[in-house]
């Protein structure tokens, strides 16, 4: 990137107004910044100081920490984690999560960066993605994938509504 393109770029709004949600937060949990999407997707107005895992549902905090903040310690990242996030008003939205944590500068620090899936209504958009089974299978068991891997492939939405096995109609 030539200095010029460098210097017409402003990071602080690509941050904020990015289509995922980014935070950074120690390695206890505690958010040291998150962008504007994230805190939009949550219903508050800055996330600064909260701990990651009370944005969590009961069930998701456990799959955390007990398969996704071992892997991270061992690791130091972990891919499209596939959780949900409580807004303030007890709404969940479904996410995938993908942490990598640094450790050039004085104290390490996790980097996350939040996907946001389809919520309910509207299109519903089928993303082949290839890890989604096993993410599944550690949430709802192995017949809940072999149902969804047996099931009618084709996904639609038309004018009867009918969008395929589990999605909304």
């Amino acid at each position: 990137m030539s200095e010029a393109t460098a210097a017409a770029v402003n990071y602080r709004q690509l941050f904020h107004q990015a289509p995922a949600g980014y935070v950074v937060a120690g390695v206890d949990g505690a958010i040291l910044a998150a962008n504007a999407t994230l805190c939009a997707w949550v219903g508050v107005g800055a996330l600064d100081g909260t701990r990651l895992q009370d944005l969590m549902p009961a069930g998701d905090r456990l799959m955390y920490r007990t398969q996704a903040g071992p892997k991270l310690e061992r690791d130091g990242h972990f891919s499209e984690l596939s959780i949900e996030l409580l807004g303030a008003d007890g709404q969940r939205r479904p996410v995938l999560l993908s942490v990598t944590r640094t450790t050039d500068g004085p104290e390490p620090r996790d980097l996350m960066i939040f996907f946001g899936a389809p919520s309910g209504g509207g299109l519903s958009v089928n993303w082949p993605v290839r890890t989604g089974c096993s993410r599944t299978l550690r949430r709802r068991g192995p017949d809940s994938c072999r149902k969804r891997a047996t099931g009618p492939s084709p996904r639609r939405v038309g004018d009867s509504g009918w969008a395929g096995p589990g999605l909304p109609r």
